[in-house]
């Protein structure tokens, strides 16, 4: 009985719509030495070089780089501010799941793009800060609305931080176990 319970239990997780697909992804993680990479310049072409040679390895149709890979838990929530938006009464802080990436991670992850668009190459420092969101967040804070164009940031409204303006809405993603719900989230 145990066990046909347990075998039960893992065809149901299995089932789950984890909101990208795990089958054909490799993932790697990699520190960069403190000393030589003081600089986000240093990091940042270090990161394009790497991008650019593994775009260039027999069969890899993409390739992204995250600090928050779905499905394992190891993600942080941040405070963030939307333009516009007044919070019900009591509400609480605005926290959404802030996942920094470069290259095409949504291709990479299989994450479906639901409206708007993926970052481009013209989306690097200096530029206008963008972000992309997921349906949960849309659905919380925009709720029948378009959020291509809106305007939110990182921390309180006291805060001084550069608004990133939203360019796409992606599906959401599990970035715990499967059983979970999901959560606001922010690349």
């Amino acid at each position: 009985t145990a066990s046909g319970l347990l075998l039960r239990s893992f065809e149901k997780m299995r089932a789950v719509n984890l909101g990208f697909e795990p089958d054909h992804m490799l993932a790697a993680v990699y520190d960069l030495p403190e000393r030589q990479y003081r600089t986000q310049s240093a990091i940042d072409a270090f990161d394009e070089e790497l991008l650019g040679s593994l775009r260039e390895l027999p069969g890899v149709e993409a390739v992204g780089i995250t600090s928050v890979l779905p499905a394992t838990g190891n993600y942080w929530g941040i405070a963030f501010t939307i333009e516009g938006y007044v919070p019900p009464k009591g509400a609480g802080l605005n926290m959404a799941a802030m996942s920094p990436v470069r290259g095409d991670p949504f291709e990479a992850l299989g994450i479906r793009l639901l409206r708007g668009r993926a970052f481009t190459e013209s989306d690097k420092a200096g530029s206008q800060l963008v972000a992309i969101v997921n349906r949960k967040m849309t659905e919380r804070y925009w709720p029948g609305q378009d959020p291509i164009g809106k305007r939110l940031r990182r921390g309180m409204p006291e805060t001084a931080t550069p608004w990133m303006t939203v360019v796409g809405e992606v599906d959401d993603v599990k970035l715990g176990s499967p059983d979970e719900g999901t959560m606001p989230q922010v690349y």
